[in-house]
């Protein structure tokens, strides 16, 4: 079974958002599979919202950009070891705290373009090559969901949510991929 590894609702949990006075409109904030090759890392901030008394709390785990996660601190020093198996952890300049951007580069052939359910090109609902997946704990992407997913084996399911539990981490989200998103 291929899960999707998902992160804080934004109903619970603030966000990072980037820091006020900064040009990004010419920075290509994505990610493609590989080693994050951006000319500057944003600052980040947590989203304020101006109409709240009282502010949500930053999640453990928290997003920043599609198809990626934030960790903070704690979260870090929880994962990292077993992340970092899988794809790279970079530090983030953070006017709250310390923040941590996951960048999965571990690609795996597994989504089956042709018979999953789309939007054009878009794939809503993935159908998978089950075969391509490994036994032993993986998180991963595929190139054709690459910029807004990130898949797990159980094996590695297993292992973030004992982590989660001991350090009791915030905002993860572990879903069964590949069924409609309205379960």
């Amino acid at each position: 079974m291929i899960y999707e590894l998902r992160c804080a609702d934004l109903n619970s949990f603030a966000p990072l958002v980037p820091s006020p006075g900064q040009n990004l409109l010419n920075v290509k904030l994505f990610f493609d599979g590989k080693p994050l090759q951006w000319p500057i890392l944003p600052k980040v901030q947590k989203y304020y919202d101006k109409k709240r008394k009282i502010q949500k709390d930053r999640a453990d785990i928290g997003i920043f950009i599609p198809g990626s996660i934030t960790l903070t601190n704690k979260a870090y020093i929880a994962l990292s070891d077993f992340l970092k198996q899988f794809g790279e952890l970079v530090q983030l300049e953070c006017e709250n705290g310390e923040a941590w951007l996951y960048n999965v580069t571990n690609l795996i052939a597994c989504v089956d373009f042709e018979k999953s359910e789309k939007s054009g090109n878009i794939i809503r609902i993935e159908n998978f090559y089950e075969d391509n997946i490994p036994n032993t704990p993986a998180i991963f992407k595929d190139v054709h969901t690459v910029r807004t997913r990130i898949y797990l084996n159980v094996e590695a399911k297993m292992i973030l949510e004992k982590l989660q539990m001991e350090h009791s981490l915030t905002g993860l989200d572990i879903r069964q991929a590949g069924i409609s998103e309205f379960y």
